[in-house]
């Protein structure tokens, strides 16, 4: 049960926080608290929601027209992405995204698609995030710790010397995603 007006949390409370940002400004979206999911892994505090949607993409507004699939991943309507390392992430997808097969996934491919090239996920979580669209077709949702659901290490993702460029993409259609860091607190 979601709940944005709620003061009152307990140890079992699982809480997610997300920053997107939009080209023109940076846009931080409401708290919002999800009973009863807390174990495993770290995660605590406040965090955020992500609504995973397909938006069509427009002419001279998205750099991605023209290129791979016509449809790109919107992110409660920004672009950028920013995850934390230790903090659990509630990605809700709408039926848009279940209907025509758009598992999200995280990479090191500016082009993503068919295969998942480049991968960063674990396999077990791109397998539940698959399973997740199959069976909501309707929309539902899937988690994410980048700290357990990542294959890459830390220093690589924005936090060390080793930088790389990460994305988010669709493990079917190409160019649907756009660029993602991840940080440290």
């Amino acid at each position: 049960m979601l709940s944005d007006d709620d003061d009152d949390h307990n140890n079992n409370d699982l809480v997610i926080l997300a920053k997107l940002h939009d080209e023109e400004e940076e846009n931080q979206f409401p708290m919002a608290k999800i009973r009863g999911g807390g174990g495993g892994g770290g995660g605590g505090g406040r965090h955020h929601v992500i609504n995973l949607s397909v938006e069509a993409k427009i002419e001279g507004k998205d750099s991605r027209f023209g290129k791979g699939f016509p449809g790109a991943f919107t992110l409660n309507k920004g672009k950028r992405l920013e995850l934390h390392w230790n903090h659990t992430y509630l990605f809700v997808f709408d039926a848009k995204v279940a209907q025509n097969n758009h598992p999200l996934y995280f990479t090191t491919s500016d082009t993503g698609g068919l295969g998942a090239p480049g991968s960063i996920l674990t396999e077990e979580k791109l397998d539940e995030i698959r399973e997740a669209l199959v069976r909501n077709p309707e929309g539902g949702s899937f988690q994410i710790l980048p700290s357990r659901d990542l294959t890459i290490d830390k220093s690589e993702t924005g936090l060390g010397t080793n930088v790389k460029t990460l994305y988010y993409q669709c493990a079917v259609h190409p160019n649907m995603g756009w660029e993602m860091v991840v940080v440290s607190w």
